[in-house]
């Protein structure tokens, strides 16, 4: 999906224009004429959310304010969420995701932000010239949504209690699920930031973000580690370039999304080398360094599991980007999914 663009807007400010846009992608996601009355049903203050693939509007939801109020108890704030459609040339490519995630993301806006500037401030560590202060935030939503809890049911564990509940229903710490193939257990890392599982990161988000943190520090150091390795091996004649700051930080989220060595965002290559095969080391080792060319960093020619090429078919996770990790981590930096005014 290129050039996608979400925007959101309240009913009251959309003018004539945009408005036949909208009834006009509706009624070709729907086949449905009834939604020419979609404006003369909505409030001003209804929540559109707009989505653009370059200038063309092809995506659309809204969100209306409703309350509800169970039997004997309080007054809810609810949204009413309608005419979530997608252009039919637009469908299937993860415009209506962006489209609800940015939806979800404004109406959940309060507490979201708050966890936002906290992971902000927690990025103080950050190498210099970066110019990603939201790097946290963008792997705290890559790792969990900014769930720290879901809902779910669970059987009640067998106790020495009296008290026999059952299915107890209700807000759980956000575990991780298990992957046989890396032989890890469900539950591992749990919480915003998908640490290791713990009391206190299980249930206080800001021992969570904090340990997140710390991790990820750790894993900035690592990958300055790993650049002075290669620079110190591959340095002569001609000398191994120093990484940038958005490179350091490609080579920590790779780590701290869980590959390791030598599976890293970015590899050294002479010039003068043969086309890179997989497992890729660079040929040019002691004693010709590199003689008659100049080095470079280039993406992993192997950036899947097990220094496996983007296509092996051997891993099904390669070729659909699971384990590569230039796709997940060009997920994290280059993500658009997080549009809280917050994270500006």
């Amino acid at each position: 999906m290129r050039n996608q663009t979400i925007v959101s807007s309240r009913t009251g400010d959309l003018d004539e224009a945009t408005r036949a846009t909208i009834v006009h992608v509706c009624i070709a996601a729907h086949a449905n004429t009834e939604f020419q009355q979609l404006f003369a049903l909505l409030p001003a203050d209804g929540l559109h959310v707009l989505g653009y693939a370059q200038a063309q509007l092809v995506s659309h939801a809204v969100a209306t304010t409703r309350w509800l109020q169970p039997e004997g108890l309080a007054l809810l704030k609810t949204a009413y969420v309608d005419a979530v459609s997608t252009a039919p040339a637009f469908q299937g490519q993860g415009f209506g995701s962006a489209v609800m995630r940015h939806l979800g993301w404004t109406l959940d806006s309060t507490m979201k932000c708050t966890i936002s500037l906290k992971l902000k401030s927690s990025y103080d560590f950050a190498p210099p010239g970066s110019t990603t202060p939201q790097l946290l935030e963008r792997l705290a939503f890559s790792e969990s949504s900014y769930n720290q809890f879901i809902s779910m049911s669970l059987m009640q564990p067998k106790t020495q209690s009296k008290c026999n509940l059952g299915v107890v229903s209700g807000m759980w710490p956000n575990e991780s699920p298990a992957n046989p193939q890396e032989n890890i257990k469900a539950g591992k890392f749990i919480g915003l930031m998908q640490v290791p599982n713990s009391e206190d990161t299980a249930w206080n988000w800001v021992d969570n973000i904090a340990m997140g943190a710390t991790g990820f520090k750790d894993f900035i150091r690592v990958a300055k580690v790993h650049e002075t390795r290669i620079r110190n091996e591959h340095g002569f004649p001609t000398a191994v370039p120093t990484l940038s700051a958005t490179q350091i930080e490609q080579l920590a989220v790779g780590r701290f999304k869980g590959f390791l060595d030598p599976v890293w965002y970015w590899a050294p290559r002479c010039s003068v080398d043969p086309p890179p095969q997989c497992p890729y080391m660079p040929p040019n080792m002691p004693p010709t360094k590199c003689a008659g060319g100049t080095w470079s960093w280039i993406p992993n020619p192997c950036p899947c599991t097990h220094n496996r090429s983007a296509t092996d078919s051997t891993d099904p996770k390669c070729p659909t980007g699971e384990n590569n990790v230039i796709v997940q981590v060009d997920k994290v930096i280059g993500s658009s999914a997080i549009h809280a005014a917050c994270e500006q």
